[in-house]
């Protein structure tokens, strides 16, 4: 593999990360707004 090809992935795994934690929190916003303290 080359440098490249490395880079590309560590570049598409962050997005992939980026993407979920962004699902991650507007889960977590959804649930807060279905509690009432």
């Amino acid at each position: 593999m080359t440098d490249k090809e490395l880079s590309d992935r560590l570049i598409a795994s962050d997005k992939k990360l980026c993407v979920d934690s962004h699902r991650f929190a507007k889960s977590l916003d959804s649930l807060e707004e279905g509690i009432d303290y």
